[in-house]
């Protein structure tokens, strides 16, 4: 496996795991591309098969240099003529993320697909899992000059409930800004 002359993609093993607002994270890093009767695709797509959220969940192609990505609800369409390392290279950097306000825990499956213009792969899947902050973690204005400071509190009625979380004060942590330049 795979047979000869289709395109493939296998995924890596395990579940990605997401924290509640850490922004786009990659699916999976570590997919591999293959096809042995053809040195370039011409197409990939990458969909959402089980949004949760809806619309709230996106993907996005950071690393597809070259090649034309072309987002839609819950979905990636990627074109062009491009050896098998670039379209890994891509499909490496799709990244997923849930905006939701009040987004919902648990698992969702990502779809990877290429075409190398005669064949398509078969569907190669991945599992994204969301879980979900116990704490809030807000930015306040830094005690002194490109300074930062979060402010980390309990997020949820159940630990405040917990005795050692009511009689805790809020953690505290700093780390300096980095200049900001206009480009």
């Amino acid at each position: 496996w795979p047979p000869p002359g289709v395109p493939f993609i296998t995924t890596s093993a395990g579940t990605t795991l997401v924290l509640e607002g850490t922004g786009p994270q990659a699916v999976d890093g570590a997919l591999t591309v293959s096809d042995s009767d053809s040195a370039n695709l011409i197409a990939a797509s990458v969909t959402i098969l089980d949004p949760a959220d809806g619309a709230s969940e996106e993907l996005d192609g950071p690393g597809c240099a070259g090649l034309v990505v072309t987002p839609g609800p819950g979905s990636l369409a990627i074109s062009g003529s491009q050896p098998l390392a670039i379209y890994e290279a891509c499909l490496r950097s799709v990244t997923w993320e849930d905006t939701a306000a009040t987004p919902t825990a648990g698992a969702r499956t990502i779809a990877f697909t290429v075409d190398d213009g005669t064949t398509a792969s078969p569907v190669a899947t991945k599992t994204v899992e969301l879980q979900l902050c116990e704490f809030a973690i807000s930015p306040i204005t830094g005690p002194a000059p490109n300074e930062v400071s979060w402010l980390i509190t309990p997020n949820s009625t159940e630990l405040d409930s917990v005795p050692e979380m009511t009689a805790a004060p809020p953690v505290m942590t700093s780390a300096p800004l980095l200049p900001l330049t206009k480009l």
